[in-house]
């Protein structure tokens, strides 16, 4: 309120001043004027107040939502701060003439007076006032301009911080984008797994035909020995018949183990290739959080910058009074910004025509190679009818013609490689590139804080200014009152106002330098600013867009990759089955015609066929079929199904493929697992031949059906589901020890049904060894008693029959096989008996 009482006071004497410069009224003795009007001036006042009141300046409008109590005060003039200098008087008193000088004298008294006025001034002072009074007018209209000017920036804040809140919202977009992405990824690594899973079961059927070939020949071998036993009185054929068939079997052993370290080979890469698409797609994964990441601290500091935005919009509105020329200058800037961008959008889409330019040279490449294996399988065809001419040459082509397609598969999987370490370098300049944002988004917030010290410190230093000059003005305003004294004359009040008003001038000349300066050094700031935050913006959003196509076309790549070696593995099984096939046809019709030579019977040697014609009217049709099925590019399920047969499985242990209908092959399938067979009640005869793994495998089952006494009553074992995870449905190994699926003889012949049940053992044991529910219900040697403790599954330890108690075997039988608590229970009874 006191501050608003100055103003008015000057206000109200500078339009005094006006009126005693021009001297539109008479004026008469200033001393009847003081004494007469004193009611007057407070009327004058007041109406004065009521008008500096509705002259106030607000920074917010009258149609806004938000209305402020706060109402700024229009700046002092210099003027007014001169003629409120001048009410400091010098020895308590001051003259009239220095009165109506400085304006202490109102104007309505100066009305009734002009003749004293005109007598009682000097035409040079006269001159000074009209002068200020002009530049007091000019104040009035710059400061309405400065108002108008500081609504506009208000405006343009409020845009401001609207597309603030759209950036924000955009963002979110991009986040559950790349989460969409990420679920994507998460399915693509499910199908690899998938895939994984499928070359596992293909390798397991590459081992039992590799089983199957040793098999054959042991077969042949055995067959081979009978002919030499039968066939004594011809020595020198048999001689020669061993020398045959030895070399036929070790070229058979030849190929399989040939066979089997390729399928291996293949296996490893396999493995190899599905570990790099995991260690990649892991990679990728970690990317994107780190993206999330890094957009969330984006967001974040898009925030604090929000803040400290606004905290500056208030500080520039206490602050900033002149700034005429923002405007024009935002408008230039927004013509700038468009431009830019512009220019971006154009690089942007001239970098994307480039990538897709690159892709459909990738994608014409892959249909070049796919045509390419089309040519060659119709070559593979034609090949094939001009092989089956010739039965001895049928079999050097098909390996030749195998050896190719392996060469042509590498030479894919190379091509993959190629284009996974092309993806994976695209993949490294968009890290890079995502580095140079990240470093320039640095950079910025540095260059902000920078720009922000420089204008606290540049509006700091002029107001500093002002209010040194401002003191600097009162105290050379003060001889202004001495002016007057009748011992100075008019030519030194004259130099000294001149001095003053040129001083006066000059600093307020410097003053608007500083201030222009500044406003032009902040500009310059924020347009780098806002250009350099665009900039990061596209950068980041061409980045993303680049890492997605990238990710589409590399699944795309990936998934082509996997159906060729899909197509290539499926036709190299097709035709190793075949060539299987027509190897055993050609061994078979060899034995019958030796057989046929040396006069046997064909039905004991065990050779299918009876002639030799309907040998080769099989080995015609087999051709045929191939023939066939290598023109219509047919799968492995369209062929005449083989399986294992339980029958022969149960008989001999026979694990061969055998043709059998559709009907019996999903009958097969459907008791695969189930535990039907009862191999002690079919077939007793197995157990007590040294059949390989069988006897093994019955003792470790004898061993888990005494562990699970120990089991099923231990309350840790139940909460652990010792028994649940290590054998989970398949409990029926510990219950019975002669039931098996067809699944269990499958893996007892390859000798993973031993394995299995030895880790259990060995998981189990462990168990009751440590845990003190099982190990309180150990045994103590009868005769020794050394405190050793004593399982029923410990193969040193052996169990009485008569009184179930326990003991070492070699404690036994130095007790001559008596046990000698049964000795104990004789002495008691005969006690008993005497007694």
């Amino acid at each position: 309120m006191d501050e608003l009482n100055r103003e008015m006071h000057t206000m109200s004497d500078m339009e005094d001043e006006s009126f005693i410069v021009l001297g539109s009224s008479p004026t008469p003795s200033m001393e009847q004027y003081v004494s007469g009007n004193e009611q007057r001036q407070e009327s004058m006042t007041n109406k004065r107040c009521a008008q500096t009141i509705s002259n106030n300046f607000s920074l917010v409008r009258a149609d806004d939502p938000l209305k402020s109590s706060i109402m700024m005060t229009p700046p002092q003039s210099i003027q007014s701060v001169q003629s409120a200098s001048t009410t400091a008087r010098i020895n308590g008193s001051n003259s009239q003439s220095a009165n109506v000088i400085m304006g202490n004298i109102k104007t309505s008294s100066l009305q009734n007076f002009p003749s004293e006025m005109r007598s009682s001034l000097p035409i040079v002072e006269s001159q000074l006032a009209q002068h200020l009074t002009n530049g007091h007018e000019q104040l009035k209209e710059y400061i309405e301009m400065t108002n108008v000017a500081l609504r506009e920036s208000l405006t343009s804040l409020q845009k401001w911080h609207e597309e603030n809140n759209a950036k924000h919202k955009y963002n979110q977009v991009n986040n559950n984008q790349q989460t969409a992405i990420i679920d994507q990824l998460k399915e693509e690594n499910y199908k690899l797994k998938q895939l994984f899973r499928t070359a596992e079961t293909r390798t397991t059927e590459q081992e039992k035909r590799a089983f199957e070939q040793e098999k054959r020949a042991t077969e042949q071998e055995m067959r081979a020995t009978e002919q030499e036993k039968r066939a004594t009185e011809q020595e020198e054929r048999a001689d020669n018949l061993e020398i045959t068939l030895e070399r036929a079997v070790d070229e058979a052993k030849n190929q399989i183990q040939a066979e089997r370290v390729s399928a291996l080979a293949e296996i490893d890469e396999l493995k190899k290739n599905v570990s790099e698409k995991e260690s990649i797609l892991k990679k990728t994964i970690d990317q994107h959080k780190e993206e999330n990441h890094r957009l969330e601290q984006l967001v974040r500091t898009a925030e604090t910058r929000a803040k400290e935005q606004e905290k500056r919009a208030v500080e520039l509105e206490k602050c900033l009074t002149e700034q005429e020329q923002r405007a024009t200058d935002q408008e230039m800037r927004a013509t700038e910004q468009e431009k830019r961008a512009a220019n971006l959008e154009i690089t942007l889409e001239r970098e994307l025509d480039k990538a897709k330019k690159q892709i459909q040279v990738v994608r014409v490449s892959a249909l070049a190679e796919m045509e390419e294996l089309k040519k060659n399988v119709s070559e593979r065809e034609t090949i094939l009818n001009n092989i089956f001419v010739q039965h001895k040459e049928e079999i050097h082509r098909l390996e030749q013609f195998g050896r190719t397609a392996e060469t042509r598969a590498k030479e894919q999987e190379k091509r993959a490689v190629e284009l996974v370490k092309c993806l994976t370098e695209q993949e490294q300049r968009a890290t890079d590139q995502e580095m140079r944002a990240a470093i320039l988004e640095v950079k910025l917030e540095r260059a902000l804080d920078v720009a922000k010290n420089q204008i606290e410190a540049e509006w700091d230093s002029p107001l500093a200014k002002f209010k040194k000059l401002r003191r600097h003005l009162y105290k050379r305003v003060s001889p202004l009152a001495e002016m007057e004294k009748p011992e100075k004359n008019v030519a030194e009040k004259e130099s000294t106002l001149k001095n003053i008003i040129d001083q006066l001038k000059k600093e307020n000349h410097r003053l608007e330098q500083l201030v222009h300066t500044a406003e032009t050094r902040a500009k310059e700031q924020e347009k780098r600013a806002t250009e350099q935050e665009k900039r990061a913006a596209n950068l980041e959003s061409a980045l993303v867009k680049h890492v997605n196509q990238n990710l589409e076309e590399r699944g795309s790549a990936l998934a082509e990759l996997d159906k060729l070696k899909k197509d290539a593995s499926d036709k190299e099984s097709i035709r190793k089955n075949m060539a299987q096939r027509i190897e055993r046809l050609e061994l078979e019709k060899q034995e019958l015609v030796i057989a046929k030579q040396k006069q046997l019977d064909t039905g004991k040697i065990g050779v299918n066929f009876i002639t030799i014609e309907e040998h080769d009217r099989q080995i015609e049709l087999l051709h045929r079929e191939i023939s066939t099925i290598v023109a219509n590019n047919l799968e492995s399920e369209e062929m005449v199904p083989t399986t294992i047969i339980p029958a022969r499985i149960m008989e001999n242990l026979d694990v061969l493929l055998h043709d059998a209908g559709r009907a019996s092959l999903k009958q097969i399938r459907l008791l695969y697992d189930r535990p039907l067979i009862n191999l002690g009640k079919h077939n007793p005869s197995l157990s007590k031949l040294e059949v390989r793994n069988l006897a093994l495998v019955k003792g470790v089952r004898q061993k888990l059906n005494q562990m699970q006494r120990y089991l099923t009553v231990c309350r840790i074992a139940d909460e652990l589901r010792l028994v649940h995870e290590n054998i989970g449905d398949r409990q029926y190994l510990m219950q019975a020890v002669s039931i098996y699926s067809i699944s269990d003889l499958l893996r007892l012949e390859n000798g993973e049904l031993s394995d299995f049940l030895l880790n259990v053992l060995v998981k189990f044991e462990q168990h009751i060894r440590k845990c003190e529910i099982c190990s309180a219900k150990a045994y103590n040697c009868e005769d020794c008693q050394n405190g050793e403790l004593l399982f029923p599954f410990d193969e040193d330890a052996i169990i009485c029959t008569s009184c179930y108690s326990m003991s070492h075997r070699s404690c036994l039988a130095r007790q001559n096989q008596f046990c000698q608590k049964c000795r104990r229970l004789l002495i008691r009874r005969k006690l008993g008996e005497r007694s």
